[in-house]
């Protein structure tokens, strides 16, 4: 996870620049963006995450999948969820505005 609202899969993400995404050197990256933005960890906010098997949520999730179309398969049924929270976290160009 960074504080660029991306979580990666692989390798960390230190690249501290808001740029166009996909970038052409991501190939090779397995992450996602889902709050893509600049922040600054050290102005205040935090980054937690944590995983769960617990019932409702994965059904919670299956649901928003479905919903949404996020997936070209039927049958889609997690086994497991990561939540990831970026609360508090402040824009770095911003520092009166937080997420």
């Amino acid at each position: 996870m960074s504080a660029n609202g991306l979580i990666s899969f692989r390798d960390g993400f230190t690249d501290f620049r808001v740029s166009e995404f996909p970038r052409e050197s991501s190939d090779d990256l397995l992450l996602i963006a889902p709050l893509w933005a600049d922040f600054d960890l050290r102005q205040g906010g935090s980054i937690s995450y944590r995983v769960t098997r617990d019932g409702a949520t994965l059904a919670k999730a299956k649901e928003l999948i479905a919903e949404r179309n996020l997936l070209s398969f039927s049958g889609f049924s997690p086994s497991f969820c990561t939540i990831v929270t970026w609360e508090d976290a402040v824009l770095l160009r911003s520092l009166e505005e937080s997420v």
